[in-house]
């Protein structure tokens, strides 16, 4: 009866171990979409300064603002998404997510929107 109730408790840990794990890897794709969100910014910022300078980019250079501030709240959604699933393993409970991420899709949705819509445009 013992060893039953120690191969129990081995694999509760086992299992409570690998969904940390599995939050781990979750919290580095947040920070790569973060990292390639800002990098999207930056390549169109820079790919667009040229048409600023003549002064018909202004809205490129918004589309590239906007990647960057996707990406940083990419980040921090990221960071904060990590910490709070590390407290809901160790309680042993489980909130699904919120509306942050539909705001997050949204907002990534009409950036992509306003980039087709610029780039036709030109």
């Amino acid at each position: 009866m013992e060893d039953e109730n120690n191969d129990r408790e081995q694999k509760h840990e086992e299992s409570k171990s690998r969904n940390h794990l599995f939050n781990e890897r979750t919290f580095l794709s947040w920070t790569r979409t973060g990292v390639s969100l800002i990098g999207v910014g930056f390549i169109v910022g820079k790919l667009m300064l040229e048409y600023y300078i003549k002064g018909s980019g202004l809205a490129s250079i918004g589309i590239a603002i906007g990647f960057t501030v996707a990406g940083i709240i990419t980040l921090i959604v990221g960071v904060w998404r990590f910490y709070s699933v590390q407290g809901m393993i160790e309680r042993e409970v489980f909130r699904p997510v919120g509306y942050g991420l539909l705001f997050l899709t949204g907002m990534l949705t009409a950036l992509g929107i306003a980039t087709i819509i610029d780039m036709v445009m030109r």
